[in-house]
């Protein structure tokens, strides 16, 4: 391939956005590959303190706030939008307006993306935090337009899903399911259901469960560690031993 990748990111620069790691991930993509970043949502100067070359700054684009036909433009433009955020997204909004413009992306492999992007289909799923793996992908999509394209196409079906008109098939779906639900029995029935003291559909109450975790297998071995560690270094407090 001869033209240089073009990488979409939107959001502030704020750490949970993951924009540093990003910035890191493209300053070893550049090395290698021409890549240029456009970057909504926050200004030169939020770039310009994350970067540790400040020659790669001349491959970015600062844009700041856009407007709704600048944004649909950038998001048409792109390559591929990097949504690399730590954690905190409820859904994915940004990642379905990419679909929507058959651009294809990368996100973390976090709670609210991976209800959205079908790894290695629209989009590539990456471990938060991790800007080898996400320069590597970036890379690789590069080396492979024509794999690029088959994700853009595939976004763009993907984003039909959220069309106003499906979304709101399955709101109405809800509601017929909910007019299904037996009438209460009793009035003390339609009390506790009112109240909450008793599921609305007229079901059984279910017994309280624990979800389990929402990140990542590594996030969890690694949160494992730590705790494994501290339960030594307490012991060894209590022996008056040390660990090296």
């Amino acid at each position: 391939p001869s033209e240089e990748l073009r990488v979409l990111f939107i959001g502030r620069s704020e750490e949970r956005k993951g924009l540093p790691v990003l910035l890191q991930a493209f300053e070893g993509l550049v090395e290698h590959v021409p890549a240029r970043l456009t970057v909504i949502g926050s200004m030169a100067e939020d770039v310009r303190r994350y970067l540790a070359d400040e020659s790669v700054e001349e491959r970015i684009d600062a844009l700041g706030h856009t407007n709704g036909p600048e944004l649909w433009r950038n998001l048409h433009e792109a390559d591929v939008l990097c949504a690399p955020s730590l954690a905190g997204e409820s859904f994915g909004m940004v990642l379905t307006e990419a679909f929507a413009a058959g651009t294809p992306v990368i996100a973390s492999e976090i709670a609210g993306y991976t209800d959205v992007v079908t790894d290695g289909v629209d989009g590539v799923l990456v471990p938060p935090a991790d800007p080898q793996r996400l320069a590597e992908e970036l890379q690789s999509l590069y080396l492979e337009p024509e794999r690029r394209a088959r994700m853009g196409m595939a976004a763009r079906q993907s984003a039909r899903r959220y069309a106003w008109p499906n979304v709101a098939a399955q709101v109405e779906r809800v509601y017929e399911e909910a007019q299904l639900a037996p009438a209460p029995a009793t009035a003390m029935e339609r009390i506790a259901r009112v109240s909450g003291f008793l599921p609305a559909d007229g079901s059984q109450v279910s017994p309280p469960t624990r979800l389990p975790s929402l990140d990542p297998e590594p996030a969890r071995a690694a949160a494992r560690s730590g705790l494994v560690r501290k339960a030594a270094l307490g012991v060894a407090a209590i022996l008056g031993l040390g660990l090296t």
